[in-house]
């Protein structure tokens, strides 16, 4: 006997609907359905397991009891418990956190991938759930060469000393149920934006491109933190007033995570953005990506509605910021602002903003040459750009559809080369594709498994 079998008696013997019993439980319709219909094995957590119990008990007005259900549906066949719910859902977040190839994954526990693939998706479950959780562990920890990976990854189980791989095959059997998934949650984005709406919520119309000569000496330095802050914004003020509306070079290696702290300062950096956008201008933009994958996602998903203009051009450079210093390069029409500082010392970093125009020439020559060091992090095609996007497409081999996220999403379509490239398509709101080149994201997203609701 399943679960399945079990809902299905009770609907047939009280006559309520699969309708009612999910409104009245709070279980999706969408859910219920895979529970009734689960071929494999079904993980209820104690809230959904109660919730189910109690909403047969209302609608059979008292004819089974909850108590009765629960113990019967505990009893079922296919009945996995909570525990493998735990593991599952931990597993894809773990593999998302990490960027974990699922074929080294399965090689390491010595599974098909195919089997591994549908114990991601909720069709089959381990024999032995802590067994499993054990070879995880060992996989993740030993994936974790650098200090800052081995960080991240207590962060994201919430556990800050103590022996790692014990404590992160613990957490795959009894942490708490991870809510975010980045590649999940920057696809999710990518599904619901709406630019239209963006735009009016920011007012991004009403925005007027200021033209109030801005007096900034040819040369100043900033150093520390804080006069920093200002050399930025002092270099997109000089952009913004420029009269010529030519492509915009940023590349910066320059840790953002304290600059991020300071929240008008972010929203005066992106509201400067804003206006170059406003104004026509074209940004060449070197992203860092030497940062935790969870980072990462977080930064694009940030950048989502900049992506949308497709006034953007991404890049990265491969192997990322190395070495003792990182270095920040902005260059527009009419000024230059440059800087850098000693890994870890942020603080007494320096930066020197010009407007020479010998020396704003030499800041363009180094940008272009960045350029020409730098990799497309992805190419992004308009509606107007679909003929060019198809003509490449005709000329690849070997890739398909992922089906698992276009189940999952309406308004996006992916498609994976795999070890090539990712195509996100996203049909309105604008209709737009990111054709995604960074192997970290394109591993990502070939690895992606919808959230499992059961």
């Amino acid at each position: 006997m399943t679960v399945g079998n079990i809902i299905g008696n009770y609907i047939n013997e009280y006559g309520f609907t699969a309708k009612a019993l999910s409104e009245k439980s709070g279980i999706s319709a969408s859910s219920l359905s895979r529970i009734k219909n689960a071929k494999g094995t079904v993980s209820l957590s104690g809230e959904e397991l109660s919730a189910l119990a109690n909403a047969v008990e209302v609608l059979t007005e008292g004819g089974e009891t909850a108590d009765g259900v629960i113990s019967v549906v505990k009893a079922c066949d296919n009945y996995s418990g909570e525990k493998s719910a735990i593991v599952l859902n931990n597993l894809n977040s773990l593999i998302s956190f990490l960027n974990i190839n699922v074929s080294e994954l399965a090689k390491s526990l010595n599974f098909d991938p195919s089997y591994l693939s549908r114990i991601r998706s909720g069709e089959r479950k381990p024999a032995d759930a802590v067994d499993f959780a054990l070879g995880v562990s060992r996989f993740a920890v030993k994936k974790c060469v650098e200090a800052s990976s081995k960080a991240g990854l207590r962060e994201l189980i919430g556990n800050t000393e103590g022996d790692l791989q014990s404590a992160v095959q613990v957490w795959l059997c009894e942490g708490e149920i991870s809510p975010k998934d980045d590649i999940n949650s920057f696809l999710t984005t990518l599904n619901t934006f709406n630019l239209d709406e963006y735009i009016e919520s920011i007012h991004f119309n009403d925005i007027k491109v200021p033209t109030i000569p801005f007096n900034l000496p040819a040369k100043k330095s900033y150093i520390g933190l804080r006069e920093m802050k200002k050399g930025e914004l002092d270099f997109f003020r000089t952009a913004i007033l420029s009269k010529a509306s030519v492509d915009v070079f940023m590349h910066s290696e320059m840790p953002m995570a304290d600059m991020a702290e300071d929240v008008d300062f972010g929203k005066k950096w992106m509201m400067s953005i804003a206006l170059l956008i406003k104004k026509g201008v074209h940004l060449n933009i070197i992203h860092n990506l030497d940062r935790p994958w969870n980072e990462i996602m977080l930064g694009l998903e940030a950048w989502i509605p900049i992506y949308m203009t497709g006034l953007v051009s991404p890049y990265y450079i491969k192997n990322g910021a190395k070495g003792l210093f990182r270095h920040l390069n902005y260059v527009s029409a009419t000024v230059a602002l440059s800087g850098e500082c000693i890994e870890g010392k942020h603080n007494i970093g320096r930066y020197y903003l010009t407007t020479n125009k010998d020396e704003v020439a030499y800041y363009k020559q180094r940008s272009k040459v960045l350029l020409e060091k730098a990799s497309p992090l992805m190419k992004i095609y308009s509606s107007d750009e679909e003929d060019e996007l198809n003509a490449f497409l005709a000329s690849q081999s070997g890739y398909y559809e992922q089906l698992n996220a276009s189940k999952a999403f309406k308004n996006i379509k992916i498609f994976i080369c795999p070890d090539e490239w990712a195509l996100v398509s996203k049909s309105d709101s604008p209709r737009i594709h990111f054709l995604i080149f960074h192997p970290k994201l394109v591993t990502g997203i070939e690895n992606y498994s919808a959230p499992v609701e059961e």
